[in-house]
C-alpha cells in the first residue's frame, strides 16, 4: 500500500497498515516519516493500492503529478471527509484506476485506543464494487462498522465535513 500524505490522518493509517502490509509513505514534507517508510511519489504510484490522504486543496495538483506515474491497475481509495469533489477529480485524472470513495468518521484522537464501534463509509457508486468489497472486508477485521451510501447522501447527511 502506498500513502500519498503523512498528516495526522496518514500517520494514523500508516499505524494501522505497518506490520499487516506492506507501506511506502510520500508527502512533500518528509520530516515526519520514518525512514524506512519515506518513498518517491515514483515508488508509491508502483503499489497495488495508492491512498490519497491530502487536504482537498491539494487533490488536484497530487492527481495530476500520480497520473504520470501510477499503473492503470492499481486501487486508489479516498480518505476525504468530503466526497462528491474528490470522487470528480479522480474520475477525471484517474480515469484507469479502481477507486474507492471513503470516508473514515474517526480521526487520530477517536482511533488512538481502538477502532472498535468506530465507523467507515463507503460511497458504493463512486467505487470500483470489488475493490469496495476488498476495503469493507479489511475495515471489518480492524473492527470497524462499515456503512455504505452514495457521495451524495454523504455530502446531506455531513454538509459541514472539511477536508
Amino acid at each position: 500500500v502506498g500513502l500519498i500524505g503523512y498528516g495526522n490522518f496518514g500517520e494514523l493509517l500508516v499505524g494501522l497498515l505497518h506490520g499487516r502490509v506492506k507501506t511506502r509513505v510520500y508527502s512533500r514534507s518528509t520530516g515526519k516519516i520514518p525512514e524506512h517508510l519515506r518513498a518517491s511519489l515514483e515508488e508509491v504510484a508502483a503499489c497495488d493500492y495508492v491512498v490519497i490522504a491530502v487536504p482537498l486543496a491539494a487533490y488536484r495538483s497530487v492527481l495530476t503529478e500520480l497520473a504520470k506515474h501510477i499503473a492503470s491497475t492499481a486501487a486508489v481509495i479516498d480518505v476525504c471527509s468530503v466526497k462528491v469533489i474528490p470522487c470528480e477529480l479522480i474520475a477525471e485524472l484517474l480515469p484507469h484506476n479502481r477507486a474507492v470513495a471513503t470516508h473514515p468518521l474517526f480521526g487520530p484522537q477517536t482511533a488512538s485506543k481502538s477502532l472498535k464501534g468506530l465507523t467507515m463509509v463507503i460511497c458504493d457508486e463512486q467505487s470500483d464494487a470489488a475493490q469496495a468489497l476488498l476495503v469493507d472486508r479489511f475495515c471489518r477485521l480492524l473492527g470497524l462498522s462499515v456503512v455504505h451510501m452514495s457521495a451524495e447522501e454523504h455530502e446531506s447527511r455531513w454538509p459541514k465535513s472539511t477536508p
